[in-house]
């Protein structure tokens, strides 16, 4: 890249400081003259990283849960290809208390405890004003999923449809959904038993 500058021989990568700083080497008047000086503001060659390595970001968002066997299924399966970052709060339908936090960095994948759900600790007159306003009227609070994720060259609808896949239903969410994960009953209590106790 720079043909004129010092090649200084090291042994276990120790120099001396004074070799790198205080040394006036820079030039700007030799920098202006060099062919590459501020070739992409000149030329308007530069590719954005985004289009150059089909990088791409979004966010998932989702309103129901992931029932434990389908959220198993899911993460043993693994989502499509490309997505190589994915991060965030997720509702599990057998923890109503609290969120789990996923955290996928291409092949590794991890769900750690989260932060409790406002709706499991505060009443709604109790929320900070940052809170999302959807989630004071809803039946079920603030749970929700919101995942933030990084692609290469993904198919983003894909994704999408991979993740929505894993959620309870409309259907079961409405009516009731129950299970057994790991031994223990769980149950979610849909819109219509909502309505009936008046938290909707």
């Amino acid at each position: 890249v720079n043909p004129t500058a010092e090649i200084v021989p090291t042994k276990h990568s120790v120099l001396d400081p004074a070799a790198l700083f205080g040394t006036a080497r820079f030039s700007m008047k030799r920098a202006k003259e060099h062919p590459q000086w501020l070739k992409e503001a000149r030329e308007h060659e530069h590719t954005p990283e985004t289009v150059e390595y089909g990088i791409s970001s979004f966010i998932y968002r989702a309103k129901r849960p992931f029932p434990p066997a389908r959220l198993d299924a899911l993460l043993e399966g693994g989502l499509p290809g490309g997505v190589i970052r994915s991060a965030g709060p997720i509702w599990v339908a057998n923890n109503a208390k609290e969120a789990l936090t996923w955290n996928q960095v291409s092949n590794t994948m991890e769900l750690l405890p989260g932060e409790p759900w406002l709706a499991a600790k505060l009443p709604v007159a109790q929320w900070p004003d940052d809170a999302p306003a959807w989630a004071r009227t809803a039946p079920h609070g603030d749970r929700r999923v919101e995942l933030g994720l990084i692609g290469m060259d993904a198919d983003v609808a894909m994704v999408r449809r991979h993740l929505k896949r894993a959620l309870v239903t409309k259907a079961e969410f409405e009516s009731g959904v129950w299970g057994r994960h790991e031994g223990e009953y769980w149950w979610l209590l849909g819109t219509q038993a909502n309505e009936a106790l008046g938290r909707a």
